[in-house]
């Protein structure tokens, strides 16, 4: 994730949000579709998690009613998370 972020980017700046997310982990638009089971995409069991927050999206303010709602989800307290 480094190699692909900068080496000189915090830890808990290197996913927290989307886009950063998918540029750490390699994700790229040609994997767009591409369902979770394909190579070389996949997801591995982790651990269990604790509480589930939830709350509006952000930088969306042109969306009309849809901008409150809470269609963002996050482990409480990750530090990995944009606040």
């Amino acid at each position: 994730m480094y190699e692909r972020r900068g080496k000189e980017k915090k830890l808990t700046d290197l996913t927290n949000g989307p886009g950063k997310l998918t540029k750490a982990l390699g994700i790229t638009r040609e994997d767009y579709g591409r369902a979770f089971f394909e190579q070389p995409l996949f997801i591995a069991e982790g651990r269990e998690i604790g509480a589930i927050a939830a709350g509006p999206r952000i930088g969306i303010e042109n969306s009309g009613e849809a901008k409150e709602y809470p269609w963002r989800y996050w482990e409480q307290g990750n530090p990995f998370v944009l606040r």
